[in-house]
């Protein structure tokens, strides 16, 4: 049942980190995002942090690849560090680049404890990740 719920919030979710992300870019995006109110529901259960991290990245997962708006990397990235955010579980939003050709490419993923979460790992070591933690929300207050 909470695994339905997840896969529920993220699909509602995928769609409004897309349009915020087209509109105002990542900071504004992730710093409205971060100062939505929330609830956290109860603890997990008899799962751990990382068990619990992994549950909703394949729903964000499953969200961006099968819902109404298809989602990158880095709306599927926003959508888990979101809900994940919520529950307090910390997790970290790496962006990395690997050189193709005469290009660039990027790749966003998040980490839980260091290890990657929602990707292979042999994926995700194909990029050199910035040494930013994007997941921290810089405080704009004045």
């Amino acid at each position: 049942m909470r695994s339905l719920r997840t896969l529920a919030a993220a699909l509602l979710l995928t769609p409004l980190v897309a349009g915020a992300l087209r509109a105002f870019g990542f900071r504004r995006t992730q710093e409205w995002m971060a100062r939505r109110p929330s609830t956290p529901p109860p603890g997990p259960g008899g799962e751990t942090a990382a068990a619990r991290a992994r549950e909703v990245a394949r729903a964000a997962g499953l969200a961006g690849a099968h819902g109404p708006v298809p989602a990158s990397c880095l709306r599927r990235a926003l959508t888990a560090w979101w809900l994940l955010r919520r529950e307090g579980i910390p997790v970290t939003i790496r962006i990395g680049v690997r050189r193709e050709e005469s290009a660039l490419a990027a790749h966003a993923w998040i980490e839980h404890d260091g290890v990657p979460i929602g990707d292979l790992p042999s994926v995700v070591a194909g990029y050199a990740p910035f040494d930013a933690d994007f997941a921290r929300v810089p405080d704009t207050r004045p």
